[in-house]
C-alpha cells in the first residue's frame, strides 16, 4: 500500500479560522469573505462551482448579468487574496501546521503541510475522508524523482475511483504530478521536481531576512517591508524559496533577498537587496535607527525602499534586464507602466503589442492598464486557464 499524509477537514477549518481572525486579514472584510467562501465550498465537495461568475454573484453581490470575462473584479480580488495569504504565511502564519493556497488559474483552494513533520499523521491512501468524501494523494509519490513528502503540494480528487484512473493516466502519459497542474517531464527537468513551472509569467521573488535581531526595530521593520512588498504588482513575496518551489517553480535567477543588517555607521540600519544566486548587491539604503521607532516612520522607510528597489521602474527590474533574466510578463509590465507615465503613442503601441502576445484573449480590443490584472491574466494564460483569441 502507498502511504500518504492526510490533511483532514477539522485542521482545514481551524486553520481557516486562524487566518480570518489574524491581524493580516483584519483590514479586509472583502478578502476574508472571499477566502471563507471558497474554502467552505471546497470542503462541502462543491469545488466545481467555484467559477468567476458564481464568486462574483455570491461574494461580491454582482447581478445575474455579471460577465467575468469582461469584468476583471474576481481575478483582481483573487490576486489580492493570494498576496495577502503570502503576507500572512510570511509573518503571523509562519508556524501554522498547514498552508491554504488559491493557485493561479482557478479559485479552488488547496492545502499543503508546512515543514513541520511532527504534525503529519501517516495514513494509508485509498480510503475516503469520512467527512468530505474526498481522497488525497501526495504528488511526490506519483513523480519518479520525488524529493520527500514535505516538498510537494497535495491533490484532492473527487473519489477513490477517480484517483486510481488518474494515477493510471499519469503513468501512461509519462507526466509528473506537480502541485496543481500536470506538466511534461521535460518541462520539469530544468529544476527540482517540486511544483508547476512558471516561465513567461515569472516575477522577481523576494524574501525578507532580518540579520539585525539585536535592534528592537528590526522585527517590526521586517514586517513593514513585507507589507510594502505585498502591495506591489511587480514582485512576489515568499516566506522561503523552498516553500515557494513546492507549489510553483521558476528560474532562480529571479530570486532576491531583502535583508536588514547593522550599518557601518553607528546607529544606522542597512536595507539591502541581493541577488540570491550570485550574491550581488542590487540596491541598498541606510536609515537612522532612531527614526524607526514610530510605526509611520517604519512604514515610510519600507515604502521608500520598496519603490526604489522593487517597483517596475526600479533596481530589481534594471538588474534583471541587464542580466537577460526578465520574463515576458516583466517586460510587459514595464511597457504598460511606461505608457501609464508618459501617455504617448509610442509607449502605447509598445504596451499594446506586448499585451497582445502575452495574453491573447477573446477580447483583443481591450487594453489592460492595471498591472495586477495583467499579472493575473498572464498567469492564468500560462496555466492554460485563459482561452486564446477565438477559442
Amino acid at each position: 500500500m502507498t502511504h500518504s499524509r492526510i490533511i483532514d477537514g477539522e485542521l482545514v477549518r481551524s486553520s481557516l479560522s486562524k487566518i480570518l481572525e489574524s491581524e493580516t486579514f483584519s483590514r479586509s472584510e472583502r478578502l476574508r469573505t472571499f477566502l471563507d467562501y471558497v474554502v467552505k465550498k471546497e470542503q462541502e465537495g462543491l469545488g466545481h462551482q467555484l467559477k468567476g461568475y458564481t464568486i462574483g454573484v455570491d461574494v461580491f453581490a454582482r447581478t445575474e448579468s455579471f460577465d467575468p470575462g469582461g469584468d476583471p473584479l474576481v481575478r483582481v480580488q483573487a490576486g489580492k487574496l493570494r498576496k495577502l495569504l503570502q503576507q500572512y504565511y510570511a509573518g503571523e502564519g509562519a508556524e501554522d501546521a498547514i498552508r491554504i493556497q488559491v493557485p493561479v488559474g482557478g479559485y479552488v483552494p488547496i492545502y499543503e503541510w508546512q515543514d513541520r513533520q511532527d504534525d503529519r499523521p501517516e495514513t494509508t491512501i485509498g480510503v475516503d475522508d469520512a467527512t468530505s468524501g474526498h481522497a488525497f494523494i501526495a504528488a511526490a509519490e506519483i513523480g519518479q524523482n520525488a524529493s520527500g513528502p514535505g516538498m510537494w503540494g497535495r491533490y484532492r480528487l473527487a473519489s477513490a475511483g477517480l484517483l486510481a484512473v488518474t494515477v493510471l493516466n499519469i503513468t501512461a502519459l509519462g507526466l509528473h504530478a506537480t502541485s496543481r497542474y500536470l506538466v511534461p517531464k521535460e518541462a520539469t527537468a530544468i529544476s527540482s521536481p517540486a511544483g508547476y513551472y512558471r516561465e513567461a509569467s515569472a516575477l522577481p521573488r523576494i524574501t525578507v531576512a532580518n540579520n539585525h535581531s539585536a535592534s528592537p526595530v528590526s522585527a517590526p521593520l521586517a514586517d513593514a517591508l513585507r507589507h510594502a512588498t505585498i502591495q506591489l504588482a511587480s514582485v512576489e513575496l515568499v516566506s522561503s524559496f523552498s516553500q515557494a518551489d513546492a507549489l510553483v517553480r521558476q528560474d532562480e535567477q529571479l530570486d532576491f533577498i531583502l535583508s536588514i543588517s547593522p550599518a557601518d555607521d553607528q546607529g544606522g540600519v542597512m536595507l539591502s537587496l541581493h541577488h540570491k544566486p550570485s550574491g550581488e548587491l542590487v540596491h541598498s539604503e541606510t536609515v537612522a535607527e532612531k527614526s524607526l521607532h514610530s510605526v509611520s516612520e517604519r512604514a515610510f522607510a519600507a515604502s521608500s525602499f520598496a519603490s526604489h528597489s522593487l517597483a517596475v521602474n526600479s533596481s530589481v527590474y534594471a538588474y534583471a534586464d541587464q542580466n537577460a533574466s526578465s520574463s515576458r510578463l516583466m517586460q510587459c509590465l514595464k511597457a504598460t507602466q511606461d505608457y501609464r507615465l508618459e501617455k504617448s503613442r509610442q509607449t502605447f503601441q509598445a504596451a499594446w503589442g506586448c499585451q497582445s502576445e502575452l495574453v491573447p484573449t477573446e477580447h483583443p480590443e481591450r487594453f489592460i492598464s492595471e498591472l495586477e490584472t495583467l499579472t493575473s491574466m498572464a498567469r492564468e494564460r500560462e496555466a492554460g486557464r485563459l482561452p486564446l483569441t477565438g477559442a
